[in-house]
């Protein structure tokens, strides 16, 4: 998230509804179920529907859209190109600042619910000229690009996540790791501040998956049945 308000430090939300909670990344952080769109989302899991960012293979036909409820134009993207803001969830954030369980049904809820979340914004992102024509051919590229930015600051991201983060404590290490992300990002694409903050979202979602594999269930057991039943093992 700090990687992302760099990356927009000269955005100004077009918005004639001003909303305070909405940062200038265009971030919002809200409490399921308050709402709208989360509920819809809730609502297309609950139903087992499917949520797939678009430049994932076999997306089964990507995310179905709900209804955009807010577009804002944010200063990343050129004049015209419209993006929800991106929606997080509060209680996810706080588990990182508290003791929680990691069995805790509810968060575990909200963990998926925020990837749909994410996936929703991405989708919606992946329609715009400047990315859906981009010169770096970007939907195809960008697992390559985000395994690569993994494999260079993925160790740094899960140690900070894995320490509960104060203000006073943790934020210049998180900015440290945000600014040297962001030149990273600048210097392979300096001309287009869109695609540098889709990737950023991309690598957003790639570390909460890597969150949700840690710190779920585990399934360890499972391997004890691939190990001793042949036949589950091939089917």
């Amino acid at each position: 998230m700090a990687g992302l308000v760099l990356t927009t430090k000269q955005a100004q939300i077009q918005d004639q509804e001003k909303d305070e909670s909405v940062i200038q990344s265009g971030v919002k952080c809200v409490q399921f179920p308050d709402d709208v769109t989360l509920k819809e989302l809730w609502s297309r899991l609950r139903d087992g529907s499917h949520t797939w960012s678009p430049y994932a293979l076999n997306a089964r036909g990507g995310l179905i859209d709900p209804t955009p409820h807010r577009l804002m134009q944010l200063s990343v993207f050129p004049e015209g190109q419209v993006v929800p803001p991106l929606l997080l969830l509060r209680s996810v954030q706080e588990a990182l600042t508290q003791e929680t369980a990691c069995a805790d049904s509810r968060l575990m809820r909200d963990r998926n619910l925020e990837l749909a979340s994410i996936d929703y914004w991405l989708s919606h992102a992946a329609t715009c000229p400047s990315i859906a024509a981009s010169s770096s051919n970007l939907l195809l590229t960008i697992p390559g690009i985000v395994g690569e930015v993994w494999g260079t600051y993925g160790s740094d991201i899960m140690h900070i996540r894995g320490h509960k983060w104060t203000r006073d404590g943790g934020d210049s290490e998180i900015q440290s790791l945000a600014r040297r992300l962001s030149a990273s990002l600048e210097s392979i694409f300096p001309k287009s501040p869109a695609e540098q903050f889709f990737i950023s979202v991309a690598l957003l979602r790639a570390t909460k998956v890597m969150q949700c594999i840690r710190y779920g269930t585990s399934t360890l057991w499972v391997q004890n049945i691939f190990d001793d039943d042949i036949l589950v093992y091939l089917t």
